[in-house]
């Protein structure tokens, strides 16, 4: 009679046995959704992806054109999901219009839609 001595393949193999609903696999390292303008104005839009340590811009300072859409890819946190905080603002300096949000939960093909649709100044 022969004696495996190899703990670490019978382990995994146990586990596996145990646990045959779990599914073992890392989740999608990127999420890909779309920058969408859904109005008729051209906007400048920052992107950032909130999933990453630095906060990384995914879309700096780029113009969408009216009714366009920008494809971007973020990076996916621990359920699967991607998280974006995007600013906006119109091209017209007489009358700019500025917009942010902070977006979580996004999934693959999801459309964040950007709009400028509050004053640019603080009170």
């Amino acid at each position: 009679m022969q004696v495996f001595h190899n703990y670490g393949v019978l382990t995994l193999l146990g586990a596996s046995l145990l646990a045959p609903g779990i599914d073992f696999t890392a989740p999608t390292a990127d999420v890909a959704v779309a920058i969408t303008n859904n109005s008729t104005a051209n906007i400048v839009v920052t992107v950032y992806d909130m999933n990453t340590n630095s906060h990384r811009p995914v879309l700096a300072n780029q113009t969408i054109y009216g009714f366009s859409s920008v494809p971007v890819s973020l990076t996916a946190d621990a359920a699967g999901k991607g998280h974006v905080l995007w600013t906006a603002s119109s091209h017209a300096a007489e009358t700019a219009l500025c917009g942010h949000a902070n977006q979580s939960g996004l999934t693959q093909h999801d459309a964040v839609e950007i709009h400028v649709d509050s004053s640019c100044t603080e009170t």
